[in-house]
């Protein structure tokens, strides 16, 4: 099941000429959610002014995983992105509590040739009262184990469709909680000012092909 917009469409990878990559402020991704529609799961995600670390939006994930079941919230872009240049992703996150499993995912391609990567990581104790900066360096994200090449190291970083967190239900209860994402950034570049990026506002897409589970 999605909660979606429209579906970018295809073209030469971009390089951004900023290190950022949304700050849902004056630079948002397209904002898609998907879940487990054989399950009583949901997610929500969208810009919320509630909680920001710097400006005065931030993206804000409320989910209720149930056992053995998936959701992502996905940011898309555009058109292909070429982060080639950068050594990996950072975000700032604030959440209402620490040790929530979640997923960062990246993909590449469309349809038959589309591949997922992720890394694994927890809430951390110090997103709770304020916003924790998460750095990710690109051989840190593997092949999903449910694809080919299952745990291969990422090593496309110029060939990026879309950008997820994804959460897992766990065993025997739910996966629940909320998490505030903010300026979401390539590692290792030097950052220009946003207020010259393009800006594209989050919405509803019906048609996009589900993201696969996490």
């Amino acid at each position: 099941t999605s909660d979606a917009e429209s579906q970018p469409e295809d073209s030469s990878a971009q390089v951004p000429s900023s290190s950022l990559i949304a700050d849902f402020d004056s630079l948002t991704p397209y904002i898609n959610a998907y879940w487990d529609d054989a399950s009583s799961s949901r997610i929500t995600c969208a810009t919320s002014t509630e909680f920001a670390d710097s400006g005065s939006s931030s993206l804000k994930i409320d989910f209720d995983v149930t056992p053995g079941a998936w959701a992502t919230c996905v940011l898309s872009f555009d058109s292909v992105q070429n982060w080639s240049n950068g050594d990996g992703l950072s975000f700032h996150i604030h959440a209402n509590q620490a040790g929530v499993p979640y997923d960062i995912n990246v993909y590449t391609g469309m349809d038959d040739t589309r591949e997922t990567y992720l890394d694994s990581a927890s809430v951390p104790a110090d997103s709770v009262n304020g916003w924790a900066d998460v750095q990710i360096p690109w051989n840190e994200f593997h092949r999903a184990d449910w694809e080919a090449d299952a745990g291969a190291v990422f090593n496309k970083p110029d060939q990026i469709h879309e950008i997820a967190f994804g959460f897992n239900g766990f065993d025997a209860t739910n996966n629940t909680g909320m998490i505030w994402v903010d300026d979401v950034q390539i590692m290792g570049r030097e950052s220009i000012p946003p207020d010259i990026q393009p800006t594209e506002e989050a919405g509803d897409q019906s048609d996009h092909a589900p993201v696969l589970p996490c």
